[in-house]
């Protein structure tokens, strides 16, 4: 196993434990609501919510380093030697 999956264990053991641990109901607003709700229930959304957001931003920054060579072309060659030098 990776250790980046490893960690990313780690750290759900840590919000899980830090969660229950936290269980009391408190009242959230946002955006005009009004709710009560469990601090674990808050905790556990909002490490689901930047778990997802740093995923989507990894794997936007990774779309380019992984796309197809357009039109065929090898991505690994070089360009074509030019000579731009002027002779007499």
């Amino acid at each position: 196993m990776k250790l980046s999956w490893l960690f990313v264990l780690f750290l759900i053991l840590l919000v899980a434990i830090f969660s229950v641990q936290n269980a009391a109901p408190i009242p959230v607003r946002f955006l005009g609501w009004n709710i009560t709700i469990s601090t674990a229930l808050v905790i556990l959304l909002s490490a689901l919510c930047g778990g997802l957001i740093g995923l989507l931003v990894a794997m936007y920054a990774r779309r380019g380093a992984v796309a197809p060579p357009r039109s065929g072309v090898d991505p690994n060659s070089a360009p074509p030697f030019r000579d731009t030098s002027e002779s007499p």
